[in-house]
């Protein structure tokens, strides 16, 4: 019975590690990846962000970006996340191109009147 108890005790120790680990506000494992992500890359600020980008792209490619990058040892690993985010989306959505910009509109010279 001492065998068991100290495994249940230590279990319970265990979770409350992990539960003090994790975030109130994270809700899914989204949201904990883009909390490491931003963390990682020293933003803790920028979540939002990340997050956004992360669903986009998906959770599984987001993972996979970040796991290059890590193992890169990349100069600016931020810079490189969000250019490899934007490559994949553009391949995924070769339809949402950028819109071109409205070009300005040039007002008519002024006429002198007729006398």
């Amino acid at each position: 019975m001492d065998g068991l108890k100290n495994t249940i005790a230590k279990r319970v120790e265990v979770m409350k590690a992990a539960a003090v680990k994790r975030r109130r506000w994270s809700h899914s494992p989204t949201h904990e990846l883009a909390d490491q992500i931003s963390r990682a890359f020293g933003e803790p600020k920028r979540f939002a962000s990340y997050l956004g980008l992360i669903n986009k792209i998906g959770e599984v490619r987001a993972r996979s970006i970040f796991g290059e990058i890590n193992e890169s040892k990349a100069k600016e690993p931020r810079k490189l996340f969000f250019w490899k985010c934007a490559e994949v989306y553009k391949l995924d959505h070769p339809d949402e191109a950028p819109k071109a910009k409205r070009p300005k509109k040039v007002k008519p010279p002024k006429q002198l009147p007729l006398i």
